[in-house]
């Protein structure tokens, strides 16, 4: 099964999915392959905020089973915020269908509680 914790917080936005789906054997899994296109979506739009001339710190690591993604918060931008939610909203949506495949869980800090 695939984790996925979406954290927001005053300091800004995390994405983690670990570990494979096993809907169906490597090369053929249809809930690993939706994960790793909105991951990779992710992962592209913060790129092109940045080119685009938007100060946006950001961060991702991709290995076998696993992605990570950060922004800052102190540079954020609206685009940076819609890209965190619109991924994490594709990932549930997922969830939804495969439940035994994919959890996802949000965290999010008020103030008081990220300091």
């Amino acid at each position: 099964m695939t984790q996925v914790l979406y954290s927001r917080s005053n300091a800004g936005f995390t994405l983690v999915c670990r570990g494979h789906a096993d809907y169906a054997q490597r090369g053929k899994d249809i809930v690993c392959a939706g994960i790793s296109a909105l991951c990779g979506a992710l992962e592209i739009s913060l790129d092109n905020l940045q080119n685009k001339g938007m100060a946006v710190s950001h961060f991702c690591r991709t290995d076998d089973g696993y992605f990570y993604a950060a922004a800052q918060a102190a540079e954020m931008s609206i685009g940076v915020e819609t890209a965190f939610e619109l991924v994490y909203d594709g990932l549930c949506r997922i969830e939804e269908a495969y439940p035994q495949n994919l959890s996802c869980r949000r965290r999010i800090f008020r103030e008081e509680e990220s300091e």
